[in-house]
């Protein structure tokens, strides 16, 4: 890696490792997807994917709820299929809980460009309502990572590049 990769965050791949079609790319993406993973990466149709907290998935959102959490992190990705190298920006945004319902905010409060870390973590316990007893209630561990660094070890496993960007248009169609 260069100096101005460095700088600029950019992930190039391994010498000598040949990159795949964009479509195989993509199912790649998606396969990180999982039932217990915190995240969820999806198509879309301005740009060609975006990972995203649960935060609105039922399984998670008890949890996100608990855990006040106040920052919601997600990435938008697009493929550059002549150049072999995925274009990401990465945004912060806020969550406000109302009655225990998320709204969440990506206009009025936006960081834009590299996000290095984002992490939070918490655990409670308390006395259970199903059984009384005393014991964990949740325990949650948001990091920005868990999301980031599996996206670009993907990409970069296979031959593509990961280039951070910091305005919306360099990841819309």
């Amino acid at each position: 890696m260069g100096f101005l990769d460095f700088v600029k965050g950019i992930e190039r791949p391994k010498k000598g490792v040949a990159p795949i079609a964009k479509k195989e790319l993509v199912d790649k993406l998606l396969s990180l997807n999982g039932e217990k993973r915190p995240y969820q990466i999806t198509k879309q149709e301005d740009t060609d994917l975006v990972a995203e907290w649960k935060i609105v998935d039922a399984s998670w959102y008890e949890i996100f709820a608990k855990a006040g959490l106040k920052e919601v992190y997600r990435m938008f990705l697009l493929l550059d299929d002549s150049k072999k190298e995925v274009r990401c920006l990465e945004q912060m945004g806020s969550v406000e809980w109302s009655a225990g319902v998320p709204s969440i905010s990506f206009e009025a409060s936006v960081q834009r460009g590299r996000v290095l870390f984002e992490k939070k973590a918490g655990v409670e316990f308390a006395f259970k309502e199903e059984d009384s007893k005393f014991g964990k209630v949740y325990e949650y561990r948001f990091d920005s990572s868990e999301i980031k660094n599996p996206i670009v070890e993907t990409i970069t496993e296979n031959g593509w590049s990961f280039v951070p960007v910091s305005k919306k248009n360099k990841v819309s169609r």
